[in-house]
């Protein structure tokens, strides 16, 4: 796995999508946007930029401790007007969602979130809107081979416009 850092080519959410999708040949990618920059985790490395990070999860054992920082889609998928639609969690059990989804994952955390609303992004057939919180916190490793998959492949909806990138930092 290879982390990239590149400036942020500005536009909505899919822009970016379609901009990095190129830049990376096509390949599935996670992406999460910062100030100015947005960091990028791929499969295969960007020429004369990418850091190799498979080092860094090749030792993880249960128990280790990473900072993070991860933008989530809380939705649930409700059948409305004929079709599957996912529709976002209550802001009341938001909590409650994010624990079952880290669990999930193979760790467990103290956390805080903040709410960012909506993310709209313009598509060729329409708008695409997200709701999105950014959560930040320290994480404690419970399966590591849960724990790994979530890192390499990501968490949660939404993946393809920059949500679920579980991006880490050494702890300990």
């Amino acid at each position: 796995m290879y982390l990239t850092e590149v400036d942020d080519p500005l536009g909505d959410d899919y822009a970016v999508h379609k901009f990095l999708s190129k830049l990376f040949h096509e390949q599935k990618i996670l992406f999460q946007r910062r100030v100015q920059r947005v960091l990028v985790l791929s499969k295969k490395p960007l020429e004369g930029g990418s850091r190799n990070v498979t080092p860094i999860l090749a030792p993880v054992k249960s128990g280790d401790e990473f900072l993070f920082v991860v933008r989530l889609n809380p939705v649930v998928t409700k059948f409305l007007d004929g079709k599957n639609r996912r529709v976002p969690i209550d802001t009341q059990k938001i909590r409650a969602w994010l624990e079952s989804i880290f669990s999930r994952n193979g760790f467990t955390t103290e956390f805080t979130f903040r709410t960012e609303g909506m993310r709209r992004s313009v598509k060729d057939y329409g708008t695409i809107s997200l709701f999105s919180v950014l959560v930040s916190g320290v994480l404690v490793v419970t399966d590591t081979d849960l724990f790994r998959k979530a890192v390499e492949k990501g968490i949660g909806h939404g993946k393809g416009l920059g949500f679920g990138f579980l991006n880490i930092f050494d702890f300990v």
